[in-house]
């Protein structure tokens, strides 16, 4: 983030965890089968519904304990 805001670098991140992505990223493409299912804003594009789409799976979104990020965690009965 240092070398976006001071040098205007932007970095390009491929990441399977959504949780890191939440934490560090300022936008999130979301794909799904090889096609764009979202892309946005962290915040906006990585919804409860969205990401359920994404791995389909039942996810909920909860606050980080420390950072100010949110975290998805799968629904499982």
């Amino acid at each position: 983030r240092d070398l976006a805001h001071t040098q205007g670098v932007a970095v390009v991140a491929v990441l399977h965890d959504p949780n890191l992505a939440s934490m560090y990223a300022d936008r999130v493409a979301l794909m799904k089968a090889g096609r764009l299912l979202a892309c946005g804003r962290t915040a906006e594009t990585m919804t409860e519904d969205l990401m359920s789409r994404c791995f389909s799976i039942a996810m909920l979104r909860v606050s980080h304990p420390t950072r100010d990020a949110s975290l998805l965690v799968a629904v499982t009965e």
